[in-house]
């Protein structure tokens, strides 16, 4: 990258690929406050990662990167959306977060932010109330840096504290409960073996349909192209704690040639071994 076109207080950081700008989470300046790069210089963050330095991919980061100033400068909050209103004295736990499954997997089915910027953006749903009723109800915020996450949180966390007046303090820490959905190639997707061979990505041995349906980490656990990753409370395998092998934090589903998993056999799995193993929210339960 060309940088003597600079003033020597401006110029940029150079390391990805030895051309492209070092950057912060919201691709800003890394030396220069107030200073952000848009468009195809954005792929700095992503660099060999996802694929922030084409078009089909950077005009979703330049609308996350508006949305990121606008709660920053302006204390505007990221545009958030209703999944489904939970009631909070179900004796039944199991069927409303059938049906919550049910809500979420169309989007996921669609959502093409996250499927474009791959590892990079993400759905975050969280565990909010009414202000007129302190009933529980489910909100998604879409596309989502995933490094912006914890800053996201925090802010929504603080507005749903204030409107959480008609919940009882036992029951206010199951508030800000949060989930994030994207997509990922599987680890062994691509790249060389350990011999130096170049990996076969239809290789006999890759996981197909039908997929194990009783893997706690779910039944796309082994696919190896595109499939979508549920995590609970948290956004990477750096930050989530999959120790308890029962209740792994992190969920795949099965990659699919047709990028469909709003049906039945998807839903049942993703309900079963991680909504309902996870999400809290009837009140006093």
């Amino acid at each position: 990258m060309q940088t003597d076109i600079y003033d020597e207080a401006l110029a940029p950081v150079i390391w990805a690929g030895n051309k492209y700008p070092k950057m912060t989470e919201a691709w800003g300046h890394v030396n220069v406050p107030g200073l952000y790069y848009a468009g195809t210089l954005m792929h700095g963050n992503d660099f060999k990662k996802s694929a922030g330095g084409f078009i089909h991919g950077f005009r979703y980061l330049v609308r996350a990167q508006h949305r990121i100033l606008e709660l920053r400068n302006h204390g505007v909050q990221w545009p958030s959306s209703e999944v489904m209103h939970l009631d909070s004295k179900s004796r039944d736990g199991v069927e409303p977060l059938f049906q919550l499954g049910q809500r979420l997997l169309p989007r996921v089915s669609e959502m093409s932010g996250p499927y474009q910027m791959f590892n990079v953006l993400f759905d975050v749903c969280v565990l909010s109330c009414y202000a007129d009723s302190g009933e529980p109800v489910v909100l998604r915020f879409e596309e989502v840096p995933k490094y912006f996450v914890p800053e996201l949180m925090r802010s929504v966390q603080v507005a749903i504290s204030q409107n959480a007046t008609l919940v009882s303090e036992k029951n206010r820490p199951l508030l800000g409960q949060y989930w994030t959905v994207g997509f990922e190639y599987g680890k062994d997707y691509g790249g060389y073996d350990d011999d130096g061979h170049v990996r076969d990505t239809l290789r006999s041995s890759r996981t197909v349909r039908p997929f194990d349906e009783a893997d706690p980490n779910g039944p796309g656990a082994g696919s190896l192209f595109l499939h979508p990753v549920f995590r609970y409370n948290c956004y990477d395998q750096a930050t989530c704690d999959n120790s308890t092998a029962s209740a792994p934090s992190t969920f795949h589903l099965g990659e699919d040639i047709h990028t469909t998993w709003n049906r039945a056999f998807d839903n049942e799995p993703l309900s079963a071994m991680f909504l309902q193993k996870h999400v809290r929210w009837t009140w006093g339960k």
